[in-house]
């Protein structure tokens, strides 16, 4: 009897999670004021070395990004897996912004300072290997955590992805205007190598240039959104042109 009771509660509990998690993603559509896009691989990494080339729009109140996420089988805030480059132009002199968020969402943040990518076009790598997470930006390392907590429990399957959204919350939400939009952030190429176990280092898997959407290899978001955006993703926001993914942000 107690056996069935513990079980019973779990279920009651999973139940639970995911409606909150249904009514945080309806209101966030339901706050959206934007369209904008965000894309996914198909495929999932365990470990691995990520580059992109990426200009970002330089717009306060927006971020544009390039980050691994863990989005199931089975997903739940207990096993958060996320690894972020974040480009936050609000943050006045510090507008880069690395992350990793794990066990139930808690975060490791921090910015890489004094860098400032305007709208110039940047090299960011993420190098995620079972005892460290590196960020680089142009070849130079802006951080390494290595050894903790939150790097260990990086275990599970990711997609890689990005997206291009407005933050509705202080500080990364400030000075925010949408006047001359469309606004867009663009990305030249990603290049995927996989991790080594046995020599510890990375091996070349694929690039993409970029030069017509792979749809084989990445899915588009349409219609659905998150908490903390006044942002809406569309599969019509997202498209190649000139040798470069764009993500578009309008009305």
């Amino acid at each position: 009897y107690q056996s069935s009771a513990i079980y019973s509660f779990q279920i009651l509990k999973t139940l639970i999670m995911r409606a909150f998690a249904s009514v945080l993603a309806l209101a966030g559509l339901a706050s959206a004021n934007y369209r904008s896009g965000e894309v996914k691989t198909w495929e999932t990494f365990t470990y691995g070395r990520f580059t992109v080339r990426m200009q970002g729009s330089g717009k306060s109140g927006t971020v544009g990004s390039f980050f691994t996420y863990w989005n199931g089988p089975n997903w739940s805030q207990e096993g958060w897996n996320e690894i972020d480059v974040e480009l936050v132009p609000s943050i006045y002199g510090n507008p880069m912004s690395t992350n990793i968020i794990w066990q139930w969402q808690q975060q490791d943040q921090q910015y890489c300072w004094g860098f400032q990518p305007g709208t110039d076009w940047h090299e960011y790598v993420v190098e995620w290997t079972p005892e460290s997470v590196r960020w680089l930006i142009d070849g130079n390392e802006c951080r390494k955590r290595e050894g903790t907590d939150d790097v260990h429990f990086l275990r599970k399957g990711q997609n890689l992805m990005m997206n291009f959204w407005t933050p509705t919350f202080q500080g990364w939400g400030d000075n925010f205007s949408d006047y001359g939009m469309p606004f867009f952030t663009r990305y030249d190429y990603v290049k995927v190598e996989k991790y080594n176990s046995s020599t510890g280092g990375f091996e070349p898997h694929w690039t993409d240039n970029f030069d017509s959407f792979d749809a084989s290899r990445w899915q588009k978001s349409d219609g659905w959104g998150f908490g903390d955006n006044s942002s809406t993703f569309y599969a019509s926001q997202v498209y190649t042109e000139n040798g470069a993914l764009v993500l578009k942000m309008d009305h």
